[in-house]
């Protein structure tokens, strides 16, 4: 395995999830009105009850909702793009009662920490 992967993998593993997902959710919650748990628990249970059509459809408004929260985050409260597509794919699959998000999020959030930031403008 290349060095750069292998510094990136040691970051992951050590980074504090917790934190990291907590602001996420902050600032969804500040975007929704709504609180964290009651957004995610009212997502997971209209997708777990769904069939596959209305699976589609679930998946298709958390994608709109995020796509929103995506543009939100960088028109009012100023944040690099990357930084908030971040944010938007690590709740993606929170949302939609997927373990991995969360996880999946951070690990590209410290790819893009890796990267010098003049790549990421």
């Amino acid at each position: 395995m290349p060095p750069e992967t292998t510094g990136c993998l040691h970051r992951f593993e050590t980074c504090d999830t917790d934190s990291v997902s907590l602001h996420g959710f902050r600032l969804f919650e500040e975007f929704s009105g709504e609180a964290i748990d009651k957004t995610i628990s009212r997502s997971r249970k209209a997708f777990e009850k769904a069939d596959s059509a209305t699976k589609r459809h679930s998946v298709e408004r958390v994608e709109a909702d995020l796509s929103n929260f995506f543009h939100w985050l960088v028109e009012s409260r100023g944040l690099n793009r990357f930084l908030a597509r971040y944010y938007a794919i690590s709740l993606k699959s929170t949302l939609l009662g997927l373990t991995t998000g969360v996880e999946v999020g951070l690990f590209f959030g410290i790819i893009l920490k890796s990267k010098p930031k003049e790549s990421l403008k």
